[in-house]
């Protein structure tokens, strides 16, 4: 579950975060699977590196797509033309402006949640063979 937080506002997440990660625990508990926090926080914020790498890669393609279109000059991030569909911009470009910002979020997010959740110790555990 906590796989889809990336997509979520990053402001959203950051406030509502430790209240997901409880609600996820306790549903775990709910159905005979006890999982500590610190473990799963670790896997957690290990797990945002695949995010980020996807996401990296993925945003290329789409701001090549959004710059060809001759949108990229006046984006934003949480853009409120989203909010409006893009009015005027060919459906193929609204799904490249789409990608572009759930993109965002997936990095933003994924570098908020390796912060907060300890990833430079954890990858360096991880590296040693410590996990």
């Amino acid at each position: 579950w906590a796989w889809n937080f990336h997509f979520l506002p990053p402001e959203f997440l950051e406030e509502h975060e430790h209240d997901l990660i409880e609600l996820i625990l306790r549903t775990y508990a709910a159905h005979g699977v006890v999982l500590p926090k610190e473990r799963f926080c670790r896997s957690y914020a290990l797990a945002c590196a695949l995010l980020y790498v996807w996401g990296g890669g993925a945003m290329q393609p789409l701001l090549r797509r959004v710059h060809a279109a001759g949108l990229l000059d006046t984006l934003a991030p949480n853009d409120a033309r989203h909010a409006t569909g893009w009015p005027g911009v060919r459906p193929c470009d609204r799904e490249a402006l789409l990608g572009a910002e759930m993109t965002r979020r997936t990095l933003t997010n994924a570098c908020g949640i390796m912060r907060r959740h300890g990833f430079v110790q954890h990858w360096a555990e991880w590296r040693r063979g410590v996990l």
